[in-house]
């Protein structure tokens, strides 16, 4: 399948946690293939999907849209929050953490970190605490 740029195609790095969770994903996903036989849906490019709809093909774009604002609404999201404030969220979690610019850019597939750091990232209490806390810890207080 290809995707919207060179750079989209990355390899991202996950916690043991999210890998196990996965695996046994998968587990349960080719055990679901097995039971549908020739249900499941083998045509390429869709084979081999993580996110799929049930029957092994690409998920709607307005299904899936439709489910994250009914699973928003169930973890007490605003309503208004959409898809890609997500993403937004991801960024700025990574820097309020210390994850350097470099690598939250890399792992969100931008070209560089101007563009990270221009469209994703926002000054926050958080972040000012950092810098007084570097500040502190510089100055030796």
């Amino acid at each position: 399948m290809d995707t919207k740029t060179a750079r989209s195609r990355r390899e991202v790095p996950i916690d043991s946690w999210a890998l196990s969770q996965l695996r046994e994903h998968r587990k349960t996903q080719s055990e679901h293939a097995l039971l549908l036989g020739p249900g499941w849906n083998r045509a390429e490019p869709f084979l081999d999907l993580i996110c799929e709809r049930g029957d092994g093909g690409p998920i709607d774009p307005d299904n899936f849209y439709s489910a994250f604002k009914r699973f928003g609404r169930q973890a007490g999201l605003d309503p208004r929050t959409r898809l890609h404030d997500v993403r937004h969220r991801f960024g700025q979690t990574l820097t309020e953490k210390g994850v350097p610019l470099v690598a939250a850019s890399a792992v969100m597939g931008h070209s560089g970190t101007a563009f990270t750091a221009n469209v994703y990232l926002h000054y926050s209490p958080r972040l000012a605490e950092m810098v007084t806390d570097a500040l502190a810890q510089a100055y030796g207080r």
